[in-house]
């Protein structure tokens, strides 16, 4: 069941560590899609939270792309069992804050440890390495390599599934993300950062910063 405190901002995962914003530059007044009269929460951000969390991401980037791939997929298959774990609290938090009845929120979820699955099986076998014959004698090589710090702009709409759809495979291959949830579902990102926590990543590999368009524009322009 969700819970009271899933809708009290507990601020930003950055390099490991819930903090509220010291420098406040907006606020989510997130409403009750069931009733519009009352409010669900306020969710404060602050304009410096992208450069900290792209800085907690790049230096946590070179570890984790150089750890071994089984190291990346146990602790991947950990978070599953961590969303499946609190998987109805997780659907109801869903449910409640972007008004979709439950049995979707569930299937959302649902969808969510499947992806997890099929990265781990069919989406890594993709990118495996592979050798061609180029020619007489000549053989070739094909390697995927991460590519860094991801940045991943949530939807309301699937507000835990489309999200949770980018940064599983970056994690899988060895890139670090940084989430801003939907401004219409903080309280789903907030959970999706306090079970990618669970977890036990790295600190730096996965960090979510709340905020508006503003946020949204400054993140996905970054120069990292």
């Amino acid at each position: 069941m969700a819970e009271r405190s899933d809708f009290a901002p507990r601020g930003d995962l950055i390099d490991g560590h819930f903090s509220l914003p010291q420098r406040v530059a907006g606020e989510i007044a997130l409403e009750d899609p069931g009733d519009t009269r009352a409010r669900l929460g306020a969710f404060p951000f602050a304009s410096d939270s992208v450069e900290r969390a792209v800085s907690a991401a790049r230096e946590a980037w070179p570890a984790w792309r150089d750890a071994a791939p089984e190291t990346r997929a146990t602790l991947l298959r950990r978070f599953r069992e961590v969303l499946r774990a609190d998987a109805e609290r997780l659907a109801r938090v869903i449910a409640i804050e972007v008004g979709k009845p439950v049995w979707e929120a569930r299937s959302e979820v649902q969808a969510m440890l499947a992806k997890i699955d099929i990265t781990l099986s069919e989406g890594l076998e993709q990118v495996a390495e592979r050798a061609f014959e180029l020619g007489p004698g000549q053989v070739g090589r094909w390697r995927a390599s991460a590519r860094g710090v991801l940045a991943v702009l949530g939807p309301f709409n699937f507000p835990g599934h489309l999200l949770h759809g980018h940064v599983v495979p970056a994690l899988a291959v060895g890139n670090c993300v940084v989430v801003k949830p939907s401004e219409q579902a903080p309280a789903t990102g907030q959970l999706y950062a306090e079970l990618a926590l669970r977890a036990g990543f790295p600190p730096g590999v996965v960090n979510v910063v709340q905020g508006d368009g503003a946020v949204g524009a400054a993140l996905a322009a970054h120069r990292e």
